[in-house]
């Protein structure tokens, strides 16, 4: 899944109606939370070995110009290798190159943020993690992923009630790995880092969760990939949702369906409302189940 960073265009589109004396709190704290979420291009050279970031000089300046999808830098220039870092990682560049800043879609909005800003970005929030113990087996895991179900969710406190909750996820493969499974568990000592899943509906593009085992078997499609269930780790998930430029989570899709927007679980990132997630499934994402 490739990021076009299609959040952090519609808010840079509303940036730019400011000045910088008078942008709306609002606007600036989701700016800083997408440019934190944002995984932006770069397009370098090849020099035999070595790649030649490209330059740019505006408002005196000197610039490293990113992009927020490959439609935005056609045109600017020739290009060998596209790089795709998250912005921590461009402040490192800048700073190691000596460069005053970075300037995103060049050839359109052309909005420059210096290095003091980008520094100034807020930390991503620590885990908050409640020590209920030690984690629980893989066996202990497979039998909570066969026997838990919920109630839909109200609208009122949202991570206050996930907190409380077991959800479920589902990963995929390109091939069949049933014959690792052991006694219908996966390890990710034997088959590698499991992939997790985005779906999409009319409203968007959403990171699927799950009440209960026979809601996840609802969504599983029919579409060559393999299928797995997982129990989910908050944390890892609005990651996921948010490197990847999805909408939201959608709980129980194709059955009670409710939306978590992206907005809600940028307020995971920035320390508001934290999900309290339990010390007995810091392994939950080492596993996976036959469906």
């Amino acid at each position: 899944m490739v990021s076009q960073n299609k959040h952090l265009s519609e808010i840079l589109k509303i940036y730019k109606k400011y000045t910088d004396e008078n942008v709306p709190a609002e606007v600036a704290m989701d700016l800083e939370a997408e440019l934190k979420a944002s995984r932006l291009l770069s397009p370098v050279l090849e020099d035999g070995d070595n790649l030649i970031l490209d330059k740019v000089e505006k408002d005196d300046l000197t610039c490293l110009p990113l992009f927020t999808s490959t439609d935005e830098f056609e045109g600017h220039g020739d290009s060998g290798v596209i790089l795709t870092f998250a912005i921590d990682e461009y402040l490192d560049i800048i700073k190691e190159e000596g460069l005053d800043g970075i300037v995103i879609n060049v050839e359109s909005e052309c909005i420059i943020f210096d290095t003091e800003f980008l520094e100034g970005l807020p930390e991503d929030a620590p885990l908050n993690v409640a020590d209920n113990g030690e984690a629980f087996p893989a066996s202990k895991l497979r039998e909570i992923f066969e026997t838990t179900e919920h109630d839909s969710f109200g609208d009122e406190e949202i991570f206050a009630q996930l907190s409380d909750a077991v959800m479920l996820n589902l990963v995929y493969s390109r091939d069949s790995l049933d014959d690792r499974l052991e006694d219908g568990i996966l390890s990710a000592d034997d088959v590698g880092e499991f992939r997790l899943c985005a779906v999409e509906t009319e409203r968007g593009n959403f990171v699927p969760i799950f009440t209960s085992k026979a809601n996840l078997k609802k969504l599983v499609p029919d579409d060559g990939l393999f299928y797995y269930g997982q129990i989910t780790r908050m944390s890892a998930l609005i990651d996921f949702a948010l490197a990847n430029d999805l909408d939201g989570f959608i709980i129980n899709a194709n059955a009670d369906e409710k939306i978590i927007p992206r907005k809600d679980l940028l307020s995971q990132a920035r320390g508001i409302e934290l999900i309290v997630e339990d010390s007995r499934f810091d392994a939950a994402q080492d596993y996976a189940f036959k469906i």
